[in-house]
């Protein structure tokens, strides 16, 4: 018998692990939707490059609140012919801060000054209060000072326009659906149960790919997090509704890798629950990687699991490897 949900608590959200992979997957759907006026700007027939690594490096030595933020630098190219291409710094913030301004306008005056480009700010509020949404900051003596505004968007605003999400074929939707559900769900264990329930089920009416569906279910499955005996209940609820579908939402090579990924926490199951999914993926996993595997010092094991659950080149885990390292060293 499941415990009451008025004494479960609900397991702490990673927005943080959430929003960098979402971004990561499906960055012109979240332009399109959220800031579609920047979106109409970009030439999407050219490739995006992601520069989180040269961004740390700019940063490095600024004081930076890293719990509950995210940072992604992508450099995108322009369909006017006389700007090549910008900078798109995109933070998400989902708790209050009193000089987040600030912090915005020291981040940029930085970027700009150590990689010499043009970069466009916008902050994604995902706080649970609906009058804070700093869009500026500046300073004036004389009359002369400089002033930096910055794109806002307001995941509460979603609230009100909740049956445009339900509607929308854009693969960003989901994402906020469940930013939001899982906001309005911190003590609510039976809710957030049967909204994720609900919001699983949803990706199939959206006309997404495979493909589309099972990067959206672990980003929801993700940040959705339940208590173990609820969790069980959940899975019971997908094994029911893949067999009623020809799409399975979750592959069994990434159920193996999340389910030795859980055993007690330890370093060792995680590493390994890196190796079997790799090793059932590819036809061997190189004796060079596998030492990096073992040998790696990071603080959080689990979205390098999945990660390797659906990488799509041995290459491409490396370098997500490499990311988890040097954030773990910041």
């Amino acid at each position: 018998m499941l415990a009451s949900s008025r004494r479960t608590r609900t397991p702490r959200a990673d927005y943080d692990g959430f929003w960098k992979e979402g971004l990561g997957l499906f960055f012109q759907s979240f332009l399109v939707l959220c800031f579609p006026g920047v979106a109409a700007l970009i030439d999407w027939s050219q490739p995006v490059e992601y520069l989180d690594t040269e961004m740390r490096r700019a940063l490095r030595g600024l004081s930076r609140r890293r719990r509950n933020q995210v940072d992604r630098l992508v450099k995108v190219h322009l369909l006017d012919g006389g700007e090549q291409w910008i900078l798109i710094h995109v933070e998400v913030q989902s708790q209050w801060v009193q000089d987040f301004p600030e912090r915005i306008f020291r981040y940029l005056c930085r970027l700009f000054d150590r990689l010499g480009h043009k970069v466009i700010p916008l902050v994604v509020y995902g706080d649970t209060n609906p009058n804070w949404r700093p869009d500026h900051f500046g300073y004036s003596f004389a009359g002369l000072g400089p002033h930096l505004t910055f794109g806002v968007m307001k995941i509460l605003d979603w609230e009100a326009r909740w049956a445009d999400l339900e509607a929308s074929t854009s693969p960003f939707a989901p994402l906020l659906q469940a930013h939001l559900r899982t906001l309005r769900s911190q003590h609510q264990v039976a809710a957030r149960f049967r909204w994720k329930v609900e919001l699983v089920q949803g990706l199939y009416r959206r006309g997404l790919s495979a493909d589309q569906v099972q990067q959206l279910f672990r980003l929801v499955d993700w940040v959705m997090a339940l208590p173990e005996e609820w969790e069980t209940r959940f899975d019971a609820e997908v094994r029911e509704l893949e067999e009623g579908t020809s799409m399975p939402v979750i592959s069994h090579i990434e159920r193996t890798a999340e389910a030795r990924g859980k055993l007690e926490g330890k370093l060792e199951a995680l590493q390994q629950a890196v190796l079997v999914a790799l090793s059932a993926r590819f036809a061997s996993v190189p004796e060079s990687l596998t030492r990096q595997i073992t040998g790696a010092t990071v603080a959080d094991w689990l979205p390098l699991v999945r990660e390797a659950a659906v990488t799509p080149s041995l290459e491409a885990f490396e370098q997500a490897l490499r990311g988890a390292l040097n954030r773990s060293r910041l």
